[in-house]
């Protein structure tokens, strides 16, 4: 049988490099003394793993550290030019009102930006001059994703369920068209396209237009078979249900941001596959983390073992240079591990101490497989924890599997609760059909969808390697890679008024090539569903199949919940 040739993902550096060319350019004629750069607290690490600080003479600096100042430096802010990171820029603009001030917009500017600048009588520069406290310097900065890793990249998009969804702003639409753009004006324009939802759609029809304005910068064969674009609004209960994952639930606890998670400031952990404990222990399922860890420590004892290093000593050759070449890779990898057991004890720890954390998931399983109602937990945590965010999470998942739910009891609960900073979750989660009078086709058919699709429950391994509840995502991918698409269980889309669509054909596989997917997430990724996917290939299709996971940004239990609950729940 022929071999497929193990890789990682796709050399995304090539866009590293191409970002920080083009922030030289836009730097040439600002002064270099004195610069520092910054970006809104969800983006810092974005900035701080996409640029090089020392070809541009700045250092990084927290955005909250900008304090009312006369000195004269340069401040460069990276931004999407979305409304509220805007303002905040430019709150923080007026603190400093002598600095030559920077403002760099991914990906474009917008009409919204420009009635800002008019609001609060600025002007767009695209030079320093001689009236800093009103001129700012502006431009358009094409830094549209980064890769996390190889095989996995954001967009700087902020709450873009939310933006899209409920404030029907619609540029973290075009910030994706142009992202898979931009990746197939290197990769190759890929054959096959696949869609879920009307923002795939959407996606997909700007992303055409957009190419066919700016032209193929390659005329290779593609090195990607098929892209799947997945609204998100077609699966909220994943979002909504506890993970599952090592990493996922590093995320619920600790957060991720964009690959860096720092539960103390001594013990930053960077995830990535290039880091083969990392790309051991990432996707498992919580319950085997530990025997990982014991498994690994276990490896390092031997090897302190006399009896052991008497084996070493007399093994022949070969088997001698595997056992010290692998000695030699655990003593290297010795300060990481400790790093990561720190972070696996500490996760434990957190879990253990967090009220009813595995009853919570079971509740969350006997609802998705049994139907049974979530709302006496939620009541639990709503009257005896006080813990309304994990109360409304779970009220909002029995929503989203079709449960009718008393929407006046709930929303005078929550004005009773909150006053008038809950109006404008009541209006969003009306405008989402949430707590509706008429729920959405979609949330009516979410039984049949799960009997069709086997997302409960089912009788398979990729149904184990899900710990019983597959994301919708996770199914759809199997469905698009094994050619079924949208078959027999498309009809019940059809009924839900969720559309899906296919344009062109993935080329013929040849036999010891890797075939590659792109699956592109719009309005936000969990990172369980992100290793699920990237298990699919490893585990499920042995190897053969590699997907390059996008999302316009990563979401967990505790962020989606505050995006369908604006303003009750920010820190």
């Amino acid at each position: 049988m022929t071999q497929v040739k193990k890789e990682i993902g796709l050399p995304f550096s090539i866009f590293k490099e191409q970002v920080n060319n083009d922030l030289k350019e836009i730097l040439r004629n600002i002064p270099s003394e004195k610069r520092y750069i910054t970006a809104p607290k969800y983006l810092i690490n974005y900035v701080a793993r996409s640029f090089d600080f020392s070809s541009i003479n700045a250092n990084l600096v927290s955005i909250d550290s900008i304090k009312p100042s006369d000195n004269q430096v340069v401040l460069i802010v990276v931004t999407p030019s979305e409304r509220s990171n805007v303002e905040l820029v430019l709150d923080k603009f007026q603190l400093v009102p002598n600095y030559v001030k920077v403002l760099l917009l991914i990906p474009r500017i917008t009409a919204l930006v420009q009635q800002t600048f008019e609001n609060r009588n600025l002007k767009m520069v695209k030079s320093p001059s001689a009236f800093p406290k009103t001129d700012i310097i502006v431009h358009e900065f094409h830094a549209d994703f980064f890769p996390v890793d190889e095989d996995y990249f954001l967009l700087p998009c902020h709450k873009s369920f939310f933006q899209i969804n409920a404030e029907n702003d619609f540029n973290d639409l075009y910030a994706s068209a142009r992202a898979l753009a931009k990746i197939q004006t290197v990769f190759g324009v890929i054959p096959n396209i696949l869609t879920v939802g009307n923002a795939g759609e959407r996606v997909r029809d700007l992303m055409r237009g957009i190419m066919s304005q700016a032209g193929s910068l390659t005329s290779q064969a593609p090195q990607i078979d098929s892209l799947l674009i997945f609204d998100r609004t077609a699966d909220i209960v994943t979002p909504l249900c506890s993970q599952s994952t090592f990493e996922g639930l590093v995320d619920e606890f600790f957060g991720i941001n964009f690959g860096i998670t720092s539960p103390s400031e001594d013990a930053e952990v960077i995830f990535s596959e290039k880091q083969e404990l990392i790309a051991e222990m990432r996707g498992q399922l919580f319950e085997k983390v530990h025997q990982t860890i014991e498994e690994r420590v276990r490896e390092y004892g031997k090897y302190e073992d006399p009896e052991y290093q008497e084996q070493i000593r007399k093994a022949d050759i070969a088997e001698f240079k595997k056992l010290m070449l692998h000695m030699k890779y655990l003593i290297n990898e010795k300060k990481f591990f400790v790093k990561v057991q720190n972070l696996a004890e500490k996760l434990v720890k957190e879990a253990t101490k967090t009220p009813l954390f595995v009853s919570l998931r079971n509740a969350e399983l006997n609802l998705l497989a049994a139907n049974s109602s979530v709302m006496p937990m939620a009541e639990h945590f709503m009257l005896l924890l006080n813990d309304w965010k994990t109360a409304m999470r779970l009220i909002l998942l029995e929503a989203a599997v079709g449960h009718k739910l008393r929407k006046d009891l709930i929303n005078q609960e929550l004005i009773d609760q909150y006053g008038e900073s809950a109006k404008n979750t009541i209006k969003t989660l009306d405008r989402l059909h949430l707590l509706s009078t008429q729920q959405s086709n979609y949330m009516k058919q979410w039984r049949s969808i799960n009997e069709s699709l086997g997302l409960v429950m089912a009788d398979d391994n990729i149904c184990k390697m899900c710990d019983q509840v597959v994301p919708l995502s996770v199914r759809l991918v199997q469905k698009a890679t094994q050619g079924d698409w949208p078959g027999n269980w498309g009809k019940i889309f059809a009924k839900s008024n969720m559309p899906l669509s296919v344009e062109g054909q993935p080329p013929p596989p040849v036999e010891g090539k890797l075939r590659r997917l792109l699956i592109f997430f719009i309005g936000g990724v969990t990172l369980s569903e992100v290793a699920f996917i990237r298990n699919l290939g490893k585990e499920i299709f042995d190897g053969k199949i590699q997907y390059v996971i996008g999302s316009t940004d990563q979401i967990n239990a505790d962020s989606f919940t505050e995006q369908l609950c604006p303003g009750l729940f920010d820190a």
